[in-house]
């Protein structure tokens, strides 16, 4: 009687508030920010040798009132008794009931915002409570949250605190602002927390603060407000938003993305754009690289480097197994940039939070024929500053000796640069070796493509052809200039002496 006398009392109160400020336009006739969560529990106690049914109940009274005391106007929760027909999966598999027939099970649960799941077992030394919530909106579960207490005394609070670490606030994607990747979001029923004597709003769970990040999603109803079965609902891909700044109800977000254009079009009543936090929950990730082929493959021996989003502090993770598979730990801060790179090519930006997903797997053209194009094409490359060292050496002597006058000797080194690989000679094994590499995916070949004009125009540059040419030339006249005796200085016959024999 007195929870309803209190639930009572609380909506007269609510709707003379907003009657108020509607007058007043404040509201600016938004219900996304002045009318509350539309809350769902579904509660389950058994298997307790202490707990009766009439425990079981005042239990529920106790989540109840204790939802209407700490969390107050901006949550309409209604704490019930899971229906019969989910009461087991509830109590032994909470982590096995599928969305889609919870959200069957009736329309208000469809058209609201949160269900949540909540189960208290006894266990050899206490209790054991579960909690798990459901997004209505975006139809997905979050994570299961679990706690023990040793005393039937604290199970209530600890029940509540369960249920309440699960919960993930919800923010309406307002504008978005390209050029520098910010989003501007609106908290949903931030209208409705209470501010102190400064202006500030008072600490609530649904505020949703600085250090924060959400996962973008885009929802596509028919008129009866319903998923369309073409478009549904989206969950926008590889893409998170990291809260920076809040004034009020609204907050500004960096997003971090692995796509193009990830939250495009604009909302409407049939288009929804809205965000869900996604908490810390530290542990990891087994990240899995796969080809993008019919029957996908590992793609092992990819370095896997990570960033901090803040700090902008990078290091190097480590490199895929021979499953495809590398580690994710989590860090300081809950978002990780996971850049992908296969030698000196970026393959994949993926923004990741290790813990919340147990496995993420991503699909990626195999790079592998381009990093042995790479592999022999360094070589090639290699050759060539080869070449470019010897030529530059065997000249630099070769002028000396001409400045000198040693021609014979300039002769000599002459030779020894004619004699050097040509550009033509390193042009064919070129041409050879990109007549072999071909690859029928188109991406991948523009790449190796790439790499082979890359080299010639490093072969362009060092070796020039005309080089050994103009060499021979200046060698040339310098040999026609010269006088006899100074040309042949060093095997000329001495001058005979008077009365010498011939």
């Amino acid at each position: 009687m007195t929870a309803f006398c209190s639930r009572t009392t609380r909506t007269l109160l609510l709707a003379a508030i907003l009657s108020i400020l509607t007058r007043s336009g404040a509201l600016a006739q938004d219900p996304w920010e002045y009318s509350p969560y539309q809350v769902f529990v579904w509660f389950a106690a058994e298997g307790m040798t202490e707990i009766n049914a009439t425990v079981e109940e005042q239990l529920r009274l106790e989540i109840s009132l204790r939802c209407e005391a700490l969390v107050h106007a901006p949550w309409d929760a209604k704490v019930t008794m899971v229906p019969e027909q989910y009461r087991t999966e509830l109590l032994q598999r909470i982590d096995s009931i599928p969305a889609a027939d919870l959200i069957k099970h009736a329309r208000e649960i469809a058209l609201g915002d949160k269900l949540f799941l909540l189960s208290v077992n006894e266990t050899g030394d206490g209790f054991r409570i579960q909690a798990r919530e459901l997004d209505c909106r975006s139809r997905e579960f979050g994570n299961v949250v679990e706690r023990t207490v040793a005393d039937i005394q604290q199970v209530g609070h600890a029940a509540f605190n369960t249920l309440m670490a699960t919960f993930r606030p919800l923010a309406r994607i307002e504008s978005t602002k390209e050029r520098d990747k910010k989003i501007e979001l609106r908290i949903r029923a931030a209208g409705l927390v209470p501010e102190d004597e400064t202006g500030a709003k008072r600490p609530s769970p649904i505020l949703i603060q600085p250090g924060t990040t959400l996962q973008p999603y885009m929802r596509h109803n028919d008129r009866n407000g319903e998923p369309n079965l073409k478009v549904g609902i989206q969950k926008v891909p590889w893409t998170y938003c990291h809260v920076v700044s809040r004034d009020g109800e609204l907050i500004t977000a960096q997003v971090h993305t692995g796509t193009r254009a990830p939250v495009t079009g604009k909302p409407s009543q049939r288009i929804q754009r809205f965000a869900v936090v996604i908490p810390a929950t530290g542990g990891s990730t087994t990240l899995a690289l796969q080809s993008t082929a019919k029957r996908p493959d590992p793609l092992s021996g990819y370095d896997i480097f990570a960033k901090d989003p803040i700090t902008d502090k990078q290091e190097l993770i480590g490199r895929t197994d021979w499953r495809g598979t590398m580690e994710i730990p989590s860090s300081d801060n809950p978002l990780r940039l996971v850049y992908v790179r296969n030698g000196s090519q970026l393959l994949a930006r993926l923004p990741l939070i290790p813990g919340w997903e147990v496995r993420r797997v991503v699909q990626i053209t195999s790079d592998d024929q381009r990093l042995h194009v790479e592999g022999m094409l360094r070589g090639v490359q290699s050759r060539i500053m080869d070449i470019l060292a010897h030529r530059t050496l065997a000249k630099a002597r070769f002028k000396k000796r001409m400045e000198e006058g040693k021609l014979q000797d300039a002769k000599k080194l002459l030779d020894e640069y004619l004699g050097i690989e040509t550009r033509d000679s390193v042009d064919k094994v070129l041409n050879l070796e990109q007549a072999r590499q071909r690859s029928s995916i188109e991406t991948v070949q523009k790449k190796i493509e790439k790499l082979f004009d890359q080299t010639r125009s490093l072969l362009t540059k060092h070796v020039n052809p005309d080089e050994g040419s103009q060499l021979s030339t200046e060698y040339d006249e310098r040999k026609g200039d010269a006088p006899a005796a100074t040309a042949s200085s060093s095997t000329a016959a001495p001058t005979r002496q008077p009365g010498t024999m011939p």
